[in-house]
Order: structure tokens, then sequence, then C-alpha cells
């Protein structure tokens, strides 16, 4: 399996053949994974199962315009980030259905909720990393602080 960009190396330990470098670092970081492969015109969905960081340092992927040194200064102060939440896929290209994960509650990781159409039940963080994802949302580690500081 090859990647596409360096930010989804880091999930699937595969060679990177380009890199995105950003400037400045959003509250929220919403990383979609590919989760199909194509073959000519043929789509397939792709089940394998990916280790989910519950956080990520995004400094080795920041870059500013003098030396490639890393750039705080606009938009969020840290680089580190929490995984929030993360949607989940199951069925096949056609069709399926739809759940998610949730942390409610930054600052105990282990603290996850599972979400599916009408039914809301606790879940545990090895579910978490090894359900098959394939949009994570990330929150600044930052900006969770200025939250709780703030309540």
């Amino acid at each position: 399996m090859r990647c596409t960009l360096v930010l989804y190396s880091f999930l699937y330990r595969c060679d990177s053949r380009r890199q995105t470098l950003v400037r400045s670092l959003p509250a929220v970081l919403a990383i979609h994974l590919k989760r199909f492969s194509a073959a000519g015109s043929v789509l397939r969905k792709l089940n394998d199962k990916a280790h989910i960081p519950m956080k990520i340092d995004m400094a080795k992927y920041m870059t500013s315009d003098e030396d490639n040194e890393i750039d705080v200064t606009e938009g969020c102060n840290s680089s580190e980030y929490l995984l929030r939440g993360l949607v989940v896929h199951s069925g096949n290209l056609r069709s399926g259905h739809y759940t998610a994960f949730v942390n409610p509650c930054p600052a105990d990781d282990r603290r996850w909720a599972y979400i599916s159409d009408t039914s809301v039940r606790t879940a545990k963080q090895s579910d978490v990393q090894s359900c098959g994802a394939y949009i994570l949302v990330y929150e600044n580690a930052a900006e969770i602080a200025k939250h709780e500081s703030s309540t």
C-alpha cells in the first residue's frame, strides 16, 4: 500500500512519495484516510486495520517561509493533538452503516462512547484503536487546556 501524504504515514507505516507541510494549525484537525483502492474502473473498499494514535505531534509536518522552521505563531500555539472522535463505516462501497466513537473527556483518553443510530454505550480504548476508522478527529492540546481552564 502506498500513501499519498506524509500525514498518513504514521498510521500505515508505508513509504510516502509526496510531502505536505502546513504553516499554521487549526483547533480541530480532521484526517480522512483513504479506505478504497482503484484498479482501472474497479473500486474496492479497504478494510485493513490501522493503528490509531491517541496523540499526534504535527511539528514535523509544519514549515514557515524561512528555513523550514516550525511556525506556531499563527493558528494554535501547540503542535500536539489529542484524538477526540472518529467515524467508522461498515459495509461495502454501495451501502453500509456509519458509527462513531467520541471522547467526551479529554483529560481521560480511556473514556469513550460508541454511537450508533439509536444507541450510545461506553467503549474501551482498545475498541477505538482497532475499529477500522476512516475519519479521525483530533483537537489541539492547547485549545483543550484553554477550555478546561475557563470552566
